[in-house]
């Protein structure tokens, strides 16, 4: 199917679609273009805070294996449930001063 359209000078010009369908598929093309974009964003935020958690729970079971003493299961469970906030934060800040 093809649709006639007229130019400006008045000449005939077939199209394969009209240029209505060429809108919407454009119009189409580019919020998928945006969406697609906004996930991309949202799953390198997710990573960015996974990879900060990680860094802050591996500093601390280091700091405490690195002891001459074993450590408590208390001192575990912190290390590993409740990593330090501000090594998470630093970690954040480096990986956003490297891009």
């Amino acid at each position: 199917m093809t649709t006639v359209s007229r130019t400006p000078d008045g000449a005939d010009e077939h199209l394969p679609f009209s240029p209505l369908v060429a809108d919407v598929l454009t119009s189409m093309f580019t919020q998928t273009a945006g969406i697609t974009n906004t996930l991309l964003d949202s799953y390198q935020a997710t990573i960015d805070d996974l990879e900060a958690e990680r860094y802050a729970v591996q500093y601390g079971i280091d700091q405490l294996l690195a002891g001459p003493w074993m450590p408590t299961p208390d001192a575990i469970r912190d290390a590993v449930f409740y990593p330090r906030q501000d090594l998470i934060d630093e970690y954040k800040a480096r990986k956003a001063a490297d891009r």
